[in-house]
């Protein structure tokens, strides 16, 4: 098994580009459709941005055109009784490695994107490793704090967890890859900004050179009282998911606090239109 090599470089490239994004306009069409090797066309969710100052998270874009192909097949959309999310009107699968347009219009805009789907998604492996005893650690209830002040923070025990996942890159992938993985505990720990210094997420470039058994290792941290207290147990969600360039910088801007909202592939709105290949694992931890 191996890590995957030259991350680095291809973070800050991803990063760099998506500080150049361009403005765009208060009441934008927002669009999130996601399509999956070997599931159903997608269903697609349409609304309209909310202007800076305004409270509400989106008015529901009703009565929009939506247009998808898929491997060359024009799949028909229709409105569902919720508002704002369009689903296809006759059923069918997403083919790994297929191409898809998309073209959403409503009130005058119009959004485009394209894309092709990637291939499936399969976990081979994970391991799941604490230490017997928890360690002592520097607890901090701000980011704000000086060096200065460090020294002041308090201090208190968390076990550590390392999760180790493997996965196998495809066969002649004939495209440029990133994975995104993470581990989620399913409970809320109160490791007040202890996680925020932990690698419990990232987002790797797969290399194009056929398939081979790949690594990644995610820490996140059980806070407890005392250098006594057992490791809770709880039950921890570990996933996986395959992109191109286009959601893999959507995915890395996702949690910028200087942005407003991700980094988007459309032109004429914003969101994303991607195709992923997801697979997650739940894993009992005691």
């Amino acid at each position: 098994m191996k890590l995957l090599q030259g991350v680095l470089p291809g973070l800050l490239l991803i990063m760099s580009a998506a500080c150049d994004s361009a403005p765009v306009a208060s009441d934008a069409l927002v669009v999130q459709a996601f399509f999956q090797p070997n599931r159903p066309f997608p269903t697609v969710t349409l609304s309209r941005a909310v202007p800076l100052g305004e409270d509400g998270i989106g008015r529901p874009a009703r009565g929009a055109d939506i247009q998808i192909t898929v491997a060359g097949l024009e799949v028909e959309y229709a409105e569902s009784p919720e508002a704002g999310v369009y689903t296809a009107v006759s059923p069918g699968l997403v083919a790994p490695g297929a191409s898809f347009e998309f073209v959403a219009r409503h009130a005058g805009d119009v959004a485009t994107a394209r894309g092709m789907v990637p291939p499936p998604m399969t976990l081979d492996s994970l391991r799941v490793s604490a230490p017997s005893q928890p360690i002592r650690a520097v607890l901090l209830d701000s980011l704000s704090l000086s060096l200065d002040t460090l020294s002041l923070s308090s201090t208190g025990f968390i076990y550590p967890v390392d999760v180790t996942l493997w996965w196998k890159t495809p066969p002649e992938t004939g495209g440029d890859y990133w994975v995104e993985t993470s581990v989620t505990p399913l409970v809320s720990f109160s490791s007040r900004l202890i996680d925020f210094f932990l690698p419990s997420s990232s987002v790797l470039q797969e290399p194009p050179n056929g398939p081979a058994p790949l690594s990644w290792t995610g820490i996140y941290a059980v806070p407890v009282e005392s250098a006594t207290t057992p490791l809770p147990q709880h039950v921890l969600r570990v996933s996986a998911v395959r992109g191109d360039l286009d959601y893999a910088r959507f995915a890395l801007s996702r949690t910028d606090p200087d942005r407003r909202e991700p980094v988007s592939n459309l032109t004429g709105g914003i969101g994303i239109v991607a195709g992923i290949a997801l697979d997650s694992i739940r894993v009992y931890v005691e």
